[in-house]
């Protein structure tokens, strides 16, 4: 492949505009991704890909309509095979 073409990854791993969140909207996400980081089993480590991969979950499901971070943080987990 060109060196000069975007890979899938690059294409597909952001979204493609920017996104607003009203305050309490963060404040879920942030409460989400530390309930699924607490609830990795042990021995998995705690890597920033990791948490990208959650908080890309995350977003995906908060933009669908969840609100329980409990809820968004099993369905992220879940989403990673751990």
């Amino acid at each position: 492949m060109p060196r000069n073409m975007p890979t899938f990854r690059d294409r597909f791993s952001a979204p493609p505009f920017k996104r607003f969140y009203e305050p309490d909207s963060i404040r879920i996400m942030t409460d989400a991704i530390d309930f699924a980081c607490r609830m990795l089993p042990n021995g998995v480590p705690e890597s920033e890909s990791l948490r990208r991969r959650l908080a890309t979950h995350i977003l995906h499901d908060i933009d669908a309509g969840e609100r329980d971070p409990l809820r968004l943080a099993t369905s992220a987990v879940f989403s990673i095979g751990v």
